[in-house]
């Protein structure tokens, strides 16, 4: 009998939809399931604000420590995403092996402990390696939010459950509030003192989290009721598969390489606009850690507004091109994604001329947040794109993307203040606009793969 790509396709995801036996974690009660989504939403959302404390107080921890070097500010305030890169990694085939629990709890635990780290620091260096233990520990509970809706959520009810628990918090409140709130404190107490308030809060998110979270894998549970375990071997070769296949990916398809370079470019230009806005608004502005840290509601307004403006934009593009034409295809999702790299290249060089002629302190947010709006809109459409191309094997893809935006996003913000001080922010800023500029042929070459199809189960 043979078996077609379709049937081992489908196979697939029957194997993968949870059942509703009767130990099935969808049969438990509602406010038990929504105890477990509010703790892992929490968790998500402490992970984002405790990344983000450092960003108001950069300037005073490089005064502390005597460093000189303009680079290290972009890099400390960049670095956690060394950890972010390596995490999806491991976190997806290890909650394959392990179930999701467990990774929460070293989830909480390290990130308390990275904290208290950064805090007691007494030299750059050892701040930078508690800085990228919290990016390793941030990433676990974004990796795994996922999978506890889909394992506690019918599909029907999904959409409505992600917004509440994940989107929201997320998108609108993590990005501004751990800058404001690390602002304050840094003013009054010092930055240490934002280091010490969040690994009290992870403290407390710790002991709530081991009263509240269970395993809600479903394979997990019932090797649980069942008191039978796989084979070692078999669980092992499961998780080298899983380990093995971005790597693959990232050098055998084209689709991912493209795809990956180009949401790289959205994500280090965001990036680039966090770690200099302290630099901007400190010394051309005046302003201190405060201030510095309500200069960062612009450019999440901008993000906020390019995910779901420009994302609704992109949907009633796509509906369209499907109606008129019978059919669907991946490459619809691309339709404005030019648009979204003029906006960025735009924003970039409002952003840096205004600054350059110090204008007043509105004109370059403004042009942050207009930057912010297109790399947004890049992200969700190239997400929705991957996602219409690989279907239910897309993590694949998107692990990729994340280790690559990860890896650059940590490195090549240290280099735009050497930047800056050569040519001033003016042209300074026009180099990287025409920088952005080079990606739009990406999405040419990305519709030309038309009509071909890519499964990451094929790697």
């Amino acid at each position: 009998m043979t078996v077609t790509p379709e049937a081992t396709e489908t196979q697939s995801l029957l194997e993968r939809q949870p059942t509703e036996h009767r130990e099935s974690p969808r049969s438990w009660s509602t406010p038990r399931k929504a105890a477990i989504l509010g703790v892992v939403s929490f968790a998500v959302f402490n992970d984002a604000v405790g990344t983000g404390i450092v960003n108001p107080g950069a300037s005073q921890i490089v005064r502390e420590f005597q460093i000189t070097n303009p680079a290290v500010i972009p890099f400390l305030i960049s670095v956690h995403v060394i950890g972010m890169a390596i995490g999806p990694l491991i976190v997806s085939p290890a909650s394959e092996l392990w179930g999701r629990c467990p990774l929460m709890h070293i989830s909480n635990i390290l990130l308390m402990a990275s904290l208290a780290m950064g805090a007691l620091s007494t030299n750059i260096t050892t701040l930078l390696v508690a800085r990228v233990i919290t990016g390793m520990a941030g990433c676990i509970p974004i990796v795994l939010e996922g999978g506890f809706i889909a394992d506690l959520v019918s599909a029907e009810k999904r959409g409505k459950i992600i917004a509440i628990w994940a989107l929201a918090p997320v998108s609108v409140l993590t990005d501004w509030l751990g800058p404001i709130v690390a602002g304050e404190l840094t003013l009054r107490l010092g930055w240490r003192s934002a280091f010490w308030a969040m690994s009290i809060v992870a403290a407390v998110q710790t002991l709530v989290a081991m009263f509240i979270l269970r395993e809600t894998s479903d394979p997990s549970v019932l090797r649980k009721s069942t008191k039978s375990e796989d084979s070692g071997s078999n669980r092992w070769g499961a998780f080298v598969t899983a380990f093995a296949r971005p790597v693959k990916l990232a050098t055998l398809s084209p689709v991912v390489i493209l795809s990956a370079l180009k949401m790289s470019m959205a994500y280090v230009i965001f990036y680039i606009l966090m770690s200099d806005l302290p630099i901007l608004f400190g010394d051309k502005y005046d302003f201190d850690s405060s201030q510095i840290g309500y200069c960062y509601i612009s450019p999440t307004i901008g993000a906020v507004f390019g995910f779901t403006i420009l994302g609704g934009l992109a949907d009633r593009v796509f509906q369209k091109r499907t109606v008129k034409r019978g059919m669907s295809k991946p490459q619809d999702r691309l339709a404005i994604m030019s648009f979204e790299v003029l906006l960025i290249a735009v924003g970039i060089l409002a952003y840096g001329w205004s600054a350059q002629a110090k204008m007043h302190w509105i004109i370059p947010l403004l042009g942050a947040n207009l930057t912010m709006v297109g790399s947004s809109g890049v992200v969700v459409s190239l997400q929705q794109y991957l996602t219409d191309y690989f279907g239910p094997h897309v993590p694949g893809a998107i692990a990729v993307c994340t280790v690559l935006r990860s890896v650059l996003g940590s490195v090549l913000p240290s280099t735009i203040p050497a930047l800056f001080d050569r040519l001033g922010y003016g042209w300074g800023s026009s180099v990287l606009a025409a920088a952005v500029l080079l990606f739009c042929p990406i999405t040419s070459l990305l519709n030309r793969f038309e009509g071909y199809y890519e499964n990451a189960q094929m790697y």
